[in-house]
C-alpha cells in the first residue's frame, strides 16, 4: 500500500496476512543459506537442503529461535511446539500434522535425518502464521513477525505489543503494518515528500523524504521523490535507506521472488507496458505486457488485452493468456474465470477442479474459497466441498482460522470443520499473523474503531480511534 498526503485523512487500515513466500530455488542449496528469525540468524547442527524441489529445515532450532517449547514424545513418536497461543502436533514420516486442534496437510512429510526432525520450510510459516520470504541477493531465508502494531487512540498514533501493552506513542499522522522489521509513516510536507519509514523502537531510522513509499519485501523498498508536479523519480531502497536502483519507470511494484512487474512508457492505448526488473535493477523480462502482477510459486501473472496468462521466470508465457480474470498461485492452484464461471488450474495449465463456481478465491493452508447460489463456503484442492457455501464473504484460512462475513458486517472466525470458534461480533476482520488479529467494530463518523485479538478472541487492544 502507498502512503500518500491525500490519505491523512483515512482511518488506520490494517492488513496483517501471513504472505507466505517460502519457496527457495533450488540452485540456492548448492550454496551458503542463511535463515534469519526476527533478525538474528539461526545455527544449525544440520543445514536445510532441497529435496524433490521442497526445502526442508531443522524443526526444533527454528522453533525454538521463534521462542516456542518443543518436545518429542517417544511412546507417540510426535514433536509437540507450543507457542503464541498455537500448538503443532506432527509425526516424522506422516503428512498429516494437528495444528490447534485442525488437520492440515504437508507438501512433504516430516523426515528423520541422524535424528533431526526436518520439516517443509513454508510449514514454518503456515504453522507459526509468520512471513516467510526469500532473499535472493543476500542468499537468506527471513523469518519474522511483526514486533509491535500501530494503534489508534483519540486520534493520535502509537504502537502495541504482542500482550496490547502501548510502548510508545509516535508523532505522525499515518502509520501502517510493519514489514521486514520497518513501518511507513507519513506527515504532511511543503514539498509532498513527507513518508519515510521507523523501526520497531519508534525511530524515524530512514528519513521522512518520499512522496511514495511501499512495504518493505525481499529487503528492498519502492519509493519515489516529487520533483515537481506530476514529475517523480523512482527508487528501490534498501533497509538502511540505501539507494539500490533508480529505474527509469513509470510504475513500480514490490519485489516477489526476486522480480519486481515494472511499467515503462509505450506508444500503445496504455501509454505504458510492464516487464520486470531483477534485484541488479536489470529487465530480467522485457516490457511486453498490457499489464503484469507479482510473482508466486514460479509464476507471474500477466493480462495482454483483455485476457490472462501466466509466465515463468524466463518471461516464457507458460499458460496462454485465455482467461476472462484470473488470481496467483497457490498450494499449486489458481483460480481462472472463463466466461461466468471460475475454476481451478494447475501450473501447467490442466484443469484440476473444472469451471463451476461463481466467484473463487486462492488456496491458504489447503483450502479455497468458492461462491455459489450467491454465498461463499470452501473446497479442498480435489474440489470437495467441505464447508458448505453459507457466508456473505470470506477471507483465506490462517493459523488454522478464517473470517467470514455472517449477515450485514458481522465477520467472525471458523475453523476448518465450518464451525464458528470466534463469535461474529466485528464490522471487519482480517486474516490472523503469528497468532494476532486486527479487528474493526462499529462505524460512526471517521471509521470503525480498530483493535487486535489473539487465536482465542480474546482482546489484546481494545478497539479504538
Amino acid at each position: 500500500m502507498m502512503v500518500r498526503k491525500k490519505r491523512v485523512a483515512l482511518h488506520l487500515i490494517l492488513s496483517l496476512m501471513a504472505c507466505l513466500t517460502g519457496t527457495i530455488p533450488i540452485e540456492a542449496s548448492n550454496n551458503a543459506l542463511t535463515i534469519r528469525v526476527d533478525g538474528e540468524p539461526v545455527t544449525f547442527a544440520q543445514k536445510p537442503f532441497i529435496e524433490d524441489g521442497t526445502t526442508l529445515v531443522p524443526f526444533r532450532p527454528l522453533f525454538e529461535k521463534m521462542g516456542w517449547q518443543v518436545d518429542w514424545d517417544p511412546q507417540t513418536r510426535k514433536v509437540i511446539a507450543a507457542g503464541d497461543g498455537l500448538k503443532v502436533e506432527m509425526t516424522p514420516g506422516v503428512n498429516a500434522v494437528d495444528v490447534n486442534g485442525e488437520d492440515a496437510v504437508l507438501d512433504k512429510a516430516p523426515a528423520i535425518v541422524n535424528g533431526t526432525v526436518f520439516v517443509p520450510l513454508r510449514f514454518v510459516g503456515e504453522a507459526s502464521g509468520r512471513k516467510v520470504t526469500w532473499i535472493e541477493r543476500l542468499h537468506t531465508v527471513t523469518i519474522g513477525e511483526p514486533k509491535l502494531y500501530p494503534i489508534q487512540h483519540h486520534g493520535k498514533y502509537g504502537l502495541v505489543d504482542h500482550h496490547g501493552q502501548r510502548v510508545m506513542d509516535v508523532p505522525y499522522s499515518s502509520v501502517l503494518p510493519f514489514s521486514e522489521g520497518l513501518a511507513q509513516v507519513w506527515n504532511a510536507a511543503e514539498d509532498g515528500n513527507g513518508s519515510g519509514y521507523i523501526d520497531d523502537k519508534g525511530q524515524l531510522v530512514i528519513p521522512r523524504q518520499y512522496y511514495e513509499t511501499a512495504p518493505f519485501s525481499e529487503g528492498l523498498a519502492y519509493v519515489t521523490v516529487l520533483i515537481k508536479q506530476d514529475v517523480k523519480k523512482h527508487q528501490y531502497i534498501d533497509t538502511t535507506g540505501k539507494v539500490v536502483m533508480e529505474p527509469d519507470i513509470l510504475f513500480g511494484s514490490q519485489f516477489h521472488e526476486g522480480l519486481a512487474a515494472v511499467a515503462v512508457a509505450a506508444h500503445n492505448d496504455n501509454g505504458y507496458t510492464y516487464g520486470y526488473l531483477n534485484v541488479k535493477g536489470e529487465f530480467a523480462i522485457s516490457p511486453h505486457f498490457d499489464f503484469g502482477y507479482d510473482f508466486s510459486e514460479g509464476l507471474g501473472r500477466v493480462k495482454n488485452g483483455d485476457k490472462f496468462g501466466f509466465i515463468d521466470i524466463t518471461g516464457t508465457l507458460v499458460i496462454e493468456t485465455k482467461f476472462d480474470d484470473a488470481w496467483d498461485f497457490h498450494n499449486g492452484l489458481a483460480p481462472v474465470k472463463i466466461g461466468e464461471k471460475w475454476g481451478y488450474i494447475d501450473k501447467q495449465g490442466n484443469w484440476s477442479i473444472p469451471l463451476q463456481y461463481e466467484n473463487a478465491q486462492a488456496f491458504s493452508e489447503g483450502l479455497a474459497a468458492i461462491r455459489t447460489g450467491n454465498k461463499w463456503g470452501y473446497i479442498d484442492s480435489k474440489g470437495k466441498l467441505v464447508i458448505q457455501p453459507a457466508f456473505e464473504n470470506t477471507k483465506p484460512f490462517a493459523s488454522g482460522l478464517a473470517a467470514v462475513q455472517i449477515g450485514d458486517w458481522e465477520w467472525g472466525y471458523i475453523n476448518k470443520r465450518g464451525e464458528v470458534k470466534i463469535k461474529p461480533t466485528y464490522y471487519l476482520a482480517e486474516p490472523f499473523a503469528a497468532g494476532i488479529a486486527n479487528v474493526r467494530v462499529g462505524w460512526e463518523g471517521e471509521g470503525p474503531d480498530s483493535g487486535y485479538i489473539d487465536i482465542n478472541g480474546n482482546y489484546i487492544w481494545t478497539p479504538s480511534r
